[in-house]
């Protein structure tokens, strides 16, 4: 007894100096709090492995009540300890059934929290809970879920059709995870069937091996997604899960025109990896070379990244030189650093282009903190112009800079040095560097 009294209070002490009451935690030292309280919920997950769930059931109540006394004491936009709650929540549920404790009970609590959740934590919280909950679980969420639809009010589109909504999608997860389609698709016809329901209904009928019947679905989420203007991502599943059924039916020549059909509408590297992976093998250099006609006429920010990956160095040394500096500026950093990285030695003009373009646009947005990194891209952007004999062109680029941005003091001393030839960032010794220059010889031995 007294071993069991000496590890709660080792447990409770535990999360005590990792909740650090009374001091506040600010935005930029909240990973590493969140990462503290997350060693302490490896410990009671490794309790219910143990055979120890009551004990771990009753220390994660107290640690999810804990995160909530602590919630005005952080700054948790990036929403780290919102997330670590609701893996409490889940975690609390399989300790819960580790000892066989009373489904509806269980469900009765989680139900009180998320009506009594002032912070959110729960807003959304049975899209996890019905991951871990057994079936008796799920039944008892249904039930729960049920009677509070009995009771609402009905929805009228504003505040007061708020719990009507919001029990409503509780009630669809857990039908979803009971693979019900038949009552989902009942509680579909009381409110609006949307893409994201027929997607739901589509995967249940998949998972029961009924393709010719998840197949309708699908096409009929896609219709839907269509007039849905934002469909959530629906859209996407419900393409990758077509081309999936289509497959499973024998009909991959449907999945590939399918695939074709949405390269041309957007041709991009997703669209194009997708295309591939359905194709004969003994077709690709065909299909390629199609996908890259037609990439030709898609705009390059739209297809930087296939022209790369496939290294398509010819057509993207055209698709560079034909576009505007305005146009190259308008890219992400990300696809045109890896472009010009790619054509940096091979053809430094247009890789000192898109430096260029990377480099200024850092410096146009104005934010110093971007300064290190933009003058790292025009520090490349000046050894590929020397390497292509354009100096001249560097000197009109080392002019622009000095005569628009020749007044931001956290800029310019940085980019007069890799104007004058030298590296974009000072090199700064460590402390550990400093410290080995102090012993004689230290390097020699």
């Amino acid at each position: 007894m007294s071993s069991s009294r000496d590890c709660r209070a080792e447990i409770e002490a535990e999360l005590e100096k990792a909740l650090q009451p009374g001091r506040f935690i600010a935005y930029n030292a909240s990973f590493d709090f969140v990462q503290g309280l997350e060693e302490v919920h490896t410990r009671l997950k490794a309790m219910i492995g143990a055979g120890e769930g009551a004990a771990a059931a009753l220390h994660l109540e107290t640690f999810i009540a804990a995160c909530y006394e602590k919630v005005d004491e952080i700054d948790d936009s990036a929403g780290g300890l919102g997330q670590l709650v609701a893996d409490l929540f889940c975690t609390w549920v399989r300790a819960c059934q580790a000892v066989a404790a009373d489904a509806a009970e269980t469900v009765g609590l989680l139900v009180w929290w998320k009506e009594h959740d002032d912070y959110g934590f729960c807003h959304r919280l049975e899209r996890d809970l019905v991951k871990v909950l057994d079936d008796d679980g799920l039944e008892a969420l249904a039930g729960e879920a049920r009677a509070r639809l009995e009771a609402a009010a009905a929805d009228d589109g504003g505040p007061a059709g708020y719990p009507r909504r919001r029990w409503t999608e509780v009630l669809k997860h857990t039908l979803a995870a009971q693979t019900d389609a038949e009552e989902y698709l009942a509680l579909c016809e009381l409110t609006r069937l949307a893409s994201t329901d027929c997607n739901v209904l589509a995967a249940i009928h998949e998972g029961r091996g009924n393709f010719d019947e998840a197949l309708p679905w699908v096409e009929r989420g896609l219709e839907l997604a269509d007039g849905e203007g934002y469909s959530g991502g629906a859209e996407y599943e419900l393409k990758k899960r077509q081309r999936q059924l289509l497959l499973r039916l024998g009909r991959s020549a449907e999945a590939t025109a399918l695939a074709w059909r949405d390269f041309e509408r957007r041709p991009n590297l997703f669209a194009y990896e997708t295309l591939m992976g359905l194709v004969p093998d003994s077709d690709r250099d065909s299909w390629h070379q199609k996908a890259m006609g037609e990439a030709d006429g898609a705009s390059l920010e739209s297809v930087l990244d296939l022209l790369v990956k496939v290294r398509e160095v010819d057509r993207l040394v055209a698709r560079i030189a034909a576009a505007t500096d305005h146009e190259l500026e308008g890219i992400s950093e990300h696809s045109s650093e890896a472009a010009a990285d790619l054509l940096a030695t091979s053809h430094p003009e247009p890789a000192a282009r898109l430096y260029r373009a990377i480099g200024l646009g850092l410096v146009n947005a104005k934010r110093s903190r971007s300064f290190d990194s933009a003058l790292a891209q025009l520090e490349c952007a000046r050894d590929c112009y020397l390497a292509a004999g354009l100096s001249g062109l560097w000197d009109e680029l080392v002019a622009d800079v000095g005569c628009r941005h020749g007044r931001k003091t956290s800029l310019m001393p940085g980019f007069e040095r890799v104007a004058d030839g030298g590296p974009a960032l000072e090199h700064h010794p460590s402390i550990l560097e400093r410290a080995r220059r102090r012993w004689p010889n230290h390097g020699d031995r």
